[in-house]
Order: structure tokens, then sequence, then C-alpha cells
């Protein structure tokens, strides 16, 4: 089975009639969607985009989009996702270094909705066939090309819809762009594999949300903190009465956050999933899992492996905090740009590194730590972030926070708070460094407290920690 297949097992059960696709200029039906992505191969085909050409998509999240994904993969053309977000220097840079063509979603768009051959077109690959080029990595440097396959995003879209619950019953809002991994393949793809319906999200505001949700009786819907937060602050749990589900990912959550959601929606199950462009979905946290494990990530489905390992490689016991690594068929196949695949696995035997930090508990569940890059490392201790904004974050003034760290001539790091306080709130840099100090030791309070309109976020909602750490930097300079 390759990814071009998705939805035949949908389609065999009857989705035909049924929406696979909205968005706000309309609806595409799963036997339309089946048409429209034959249609689309067979357009790049004939203008000799064969099996392994590589093609360049920059868009918004639109009908157009999810033709295609699913055409492209019929055609045996790996699809490079970029990001809307980027410059014209970064995307020239993404084409030189996939070798890719760059296409419009108007031309693929009109392919797949044009008059043209509605038969699929024959294809012989195997599974292990490469299927997408994403990027990843940007939140702490320069972006890396993710080529991954066919296999490997078929089993993220099975593990997934599993996870989640998924039935073809389900209306699925995606508010996260399409480029990303989390909504393209840990949402669409195992929406669309179970029959559901997909809403696509446009421009996000917490009013928008709750449109939509109103609009098309949205059932389960995939959203970042960020989006949770902008929820809060402006709540709309009457228009909210068909979700049944709330899945979180992309970044930590506060611990307020997820409380607070909780109580805004308490007939709403809010589930977290775990996992990177190279990966896939790593875990699921379901809402039905023991509530001492709220604070976990959850865990991995088979046949996924998951391990923690120190710094010299060794596995480490339960409890304790390493690097998660992870084994399995659903890894890249390969990395893109001048770090090569090989560094991403240091101690063979298959196993990943994710870079990231956490610790499993006897029972399999992983709570994240914190990226390894994002560690603060003060006068020899390691200072995790996530510990800090988890403290910081109690505090009823604030909306946001993010901790970073910056060089220190004596202790090597010291960390720095940038803070985002909620309309007509008020907290002084005093008060919020002795909240910290009233939960953790003197060596992890923020030096300073920096208070901001926004966090930097990268185009999925991730707070860019290098551009804080830049920032402060040049402020300094700048003195």
């Amino acid at each position: 089975m390759l990814f071009g297949d998705l939805i035949d097992r949908a389609l065999a059960s009857g989705a035909g009639p049924r929406p696979a696709l909205i968005d706000e200029t309309g609806t595409l039906s799963f036997a339309a969607l089946d048409r429209a992505a034959n249609r689309c191969a067979h357009f790049l085909a004939a203008r000799g985009f064969g099996p392994g050409s590589r093609v360049a998509l920059s868009a918004d999240n639109r009908l157009a989009y999810g033709v295609a994904v699913l055409g492209a993969a019929r055609a045996g053309v790996v699809l490079v996702h970029l990001s809307t977000r980027s410059s014209p220097a970064e995307t020239a840079a993404a084409l030189a270094l996939t070798g890719a063509a760059l296409m419009t979603l108007e031309e693929l768009g009109a392919a797949g909705f044009s008059a043209g051959p509605e038969t699929r077109p024959s294809l012989d690959l195997p599974p292990d066939a490469p299927l997408a080029v994403l990027f990843s990595g940007g939140t702490t440097g320069t972006a890396k090309g993710v080529l991954v396959d066919h296999h490997a995003r078929l089993l993220t879209a099975e593990v997934s819809a599993d996870g989640f619950g998924l039935t073809a019953t389900d209306r699925v809002l995606v508010s996260t762009p399409l480029f990303h991994t989390a909504a393209l393949f840990c949402w669409l793809a195992p929406a669309w594999s179970r029959g559901a319906t997909v809403i696509l999200s446009g421009k996000w505001s917490a009013e928008s949300f709750a449109t939509q949700v109103e609009t098309h009786r949205a059932t389960a819907a995939f959203l970042v903190p960020t989006q949770i937060s902008d929820l809060l602050v402006a709540p709309a749990a009457d228009r909210l009465g068909s979700l049944r589900l709330i899945c979180h990912a992309g970044a930590p959550m506060r611990p307020d956050l997820a409380e607070r959601l909780a109580a805004l929606l308490p007939w709403v199950d809010i589930s977290e999933h775990y996992g990177l462009s190279e990966t896939g979905l790593l875990t699921v946290r379901r809402a039905d899992d023991p509530p001492d494990r709220r604070a976990s990530v959850g865990r991995a489905p088979a046949p996924i492996e998951l391990a923690v390992r120190g710094p010299d490689g060794a596995v480490l016991p339960p409890g304790t905090v390493g690097e998660i690594v992870t084994r399995g068929p659903h890894l890249l196949s390969d990395l893109i740009g001048e770090q090569r695949k090989a560094a991403l696995f240091p101690w063979g035997e298959g196993w990943f590194a994710t870079g990231d930090r956490g610790r499993l508990d006897a029972d399999g569940f992983l709570t994240l730590v914190g990226r390894s890059k994002d560690i603060i490392v003060s006068g020899a201790e390691n200072l995790y972030p996530s510990e800090i904004e988890a403290v910081l974050g109690r505090h009823p003034a604030l909306a946001e926070c993010a901790v970073f760290g910056v060089p220190d001539d004596r202790l090597g790091e010291i960390p720095i708070a940038q803070v985002v306080l909620r309309p007509g709130m008020a907290a002084s840099e005093a008060e919020l460094i002795e909240l910290v100090l009233s939960v953790l030791p003197w060596h992890k309070r923020p030096r300073h407290i920096i208070f901001a309109a926004a966090l930097p976020r990268s185009a999925v909602g991730k707070v860019l920690k290098s551009a804080l750490a830049a920032s402060y930097l040049e402020s300094l300079a700048a003195r």
C-alpha cells in the first residue's frame, strides 16, 4: 500500500458522498477528492514529473492543498512542503537544497478540478519510496529538509487515528499549516484513512475557531498551546458544544493552561501527542489515561519503540532524565542538507536521537523536560526552561512566557524570561522572580524579566528561543 491509496478503504466502505475536506470556499467529497487527485497526478506526469521527481509547494490551507498531497503521491512525485512564512531567500535556499521545481497551488488545483483523466495512474513503487520533504529545526537553528517515505507516514496515519479514536463520524478541525508534520500526517491523513471529514482553518483567531466549530459541528480539533491560550482569553464555550476532543501538541503546554481549558470545556476530552518531522507521531496521552499521568505526553503505540539514553549511550532506568531515542519503521528516510542522517543515529542499531530530553516511567509514559539545545547549563547545573515556565505560568497576569539562556562569564549561562501580560493586568519583575523563588531554588530564578507584547513564533506556533536570545544580546550590546 502507498500513500496515494490512503482513502481507498473509506471509499470502499461508502464514504464517497461524504465531505472529505472543507475550507472557507467550499466542500470536496471523498469521491470528488479521488477524481481530482487522479487528474492532478496525470497533470504532473504529463509535465515530466515522474516517480522520484520533486515538486515544491508553498500554500495556505485550502482544498487544492489536499488534492496536491494525494495527487503527487499517486504520481510518485515527492512533494516538498515549504513554509508560507519563508522569505524569498529562504525559499530559494530550500529549492536549491532539495532540487525541487516550484509549482503554485493554482496550477495544481486547476489540474485537479479541470477536465482530465479520472482513472488512477498505474504506479509501481516499493513501500519505502520517498513521499515528501518537510522542514524541521527552525526554532533552534537553520531548517533542514526531512525526507519521509510512503510506508512511514501511512504508519503515522494509522497509529494517530487509533490513538485519537477517530471514526467516520468525526469532523476534524485543523488550525495549523498543512506544511507541518502534525497537521498533515498526524491529523489530515489519519482522518481521511477513517473516512472522517477535515475542516481546514484559515487565518487563526479564537473567534474564527469558534465560528468554524459551530458552523461545521466539529467534533475534534488539533491546537498548539498558543492557540489554546488565545481561546482562554476569549472564551466561547457556548459555541463549542459539538467538540468531543481537543488534542494539543507542537510545544510544551503549561499545566495552568491545561487546567483552565478543562474547566472551560468540561465535556471535552483533552489529549496530547508528541512527535517530530523526522519521526511522525511518537506518543499519545489519551484523555482516559490515569490522572497522575497528565504531566506526561503519553505512551508510544506499537511498533514504535522509545528509550532514554545517557551521554555515554547507555539506556537509563525508569525515572531518569536523558535524551529521548526512538526506533522503528516510522523514521525518516534521509536528512537533506549539511547534517547527514547518519549523525542522528549516534548509537547505531536503528536508534534515532530526537534531541529532546525526558524520562520514561515503568509503564512507558514519557514526560518531556526540554530540548537538548534548550537546556541552560549554569554553574555546572542543568536548568530546564519548561520547569521555570510552569511556575511563572501560575501568575494570573501572565498570558505567555518563555525562558531562554544567554552567556555569562562566571556561570556559563543564565536564564532570562520574556513574558506577555494579559490585557489590563500588571505584574512586576520582582514579583515574578519572587514567585519562582517560592517554588524553585535560588539558582533557577530568571536573572531578568522582559515584558513584551508578543513572543516570536515559527509558522506552527513554536517560540523561537534563538531569536529571543539574539534580541536580548543585541539589546545588551546597544547599551
